[in-house]
């Protein structure tokens, strides 16, 4: 008799254990079940932004073609072709911008040796081209070799340079600088404008985040965010209001 309680005693707790361990497994589905729907929603979310931002420069362009059917001075309609063109080029980042998130969120890096100073230096060429009215300076120490990608190394520089030149007024300094120290590879790009309010360091990296505050698509970040985490990177960011920006890339 005791042989059986001894026996029915081992079922029972080991009944309790399979039981303990299916209700943790239970809250463990139901804590990835939500996950996975609060991802569901974020994405929706930032599609429907997508969709509600994409519509503000073709509006924009819209009413500007519209208005060229007017009898206006060849000045004015010179102005409104600048502005068309503005539009376009806006419209045209953000599907870039877009393309490229939805890219880096589904695409492997498929990593090889590359030149990341020229990189860098093409970068610095195109932001001077697109800020005319700011002053470029970079320090890049030459033949700096990375394993990565040249579309996530081209999304990382442009897109910091091109967020500094967008957040910044004309005239404004802004440093490229890329160098190696021991085994790290460090891309510093940092400006003398305004900064921003440090509370909001990780609030600027989200998608749409900047939209109503300037011209860019605001995903510019986002993007870059992305881009180092395919790359197992770091980013620093720091900035005080009036005081600039700094952000940090090290690999």
């Amino acid at each position: 008799m005791s042989q059986n309680f001894a026996t029915l005693e081992k079922l029972t707790d080991r009944l309790t254990e399979l039981a303990e361990k299916h209700h943790a497994l239970f809250w463990e589905n139901a804590e990835l079940n939500h996950r996975l729907r609060e991802n569901e929603i974020q994405k929706a979310e930032e599609f429907a932004r997508f969709s509600h931002e994409m519509k503000k420069p073709l509006a924009i362009i819209r009413g500007l073609i519209s208005s060229r059917g007017a009898k206006n001075s060849s000045e004015k309609a010179e102005k409104m072709t600048r502005e068309i063109d503005a539009e376009i080029s806006r419209a045209a980042k953000l599907l870039d911008d877009m393309i490229a998130l939805a890219h880096f969120e589904t695409h492997p890096a498929r990593k090889k040796k590359i030149n990341f100073s020229k990189i860098c230096e093409r970068a610095v060429e195109i932001a001077e081209r697109n800020f005319a009215d700011h002053h470029f300076e970079s320090r890049i120490d030459p033949q700096i070799e990375i394993f990565a990608t040249v579309e996530h190394l081209n999304a990382i520089v442009e897109n910091l340079l091109e967020n500094a030149g967008q957040h910044t007024p004309a005239g404004t300094r802004i440093f490229l600088n890329l160098e190696k120290e021991n085994e790290r590879i460090i891309l510093t790009v940092r400006d003398e404008g305004g900064g921003f309010d440090p509370a909001k360091k990780e609030k600027i990296l989200e998608p749409f985040f900047a939209f109503g505050e300037n011209r860019g698509s605001g995903l510019g970040l986002a993007v870059v965010r992305r881009a180092i985490e395919k790359l197992d990177g770091l980013l620093e960011i720091e900035s005080r209001e009036k005081a600039g920006a700094r952000f940090v890339v090290s690999f």
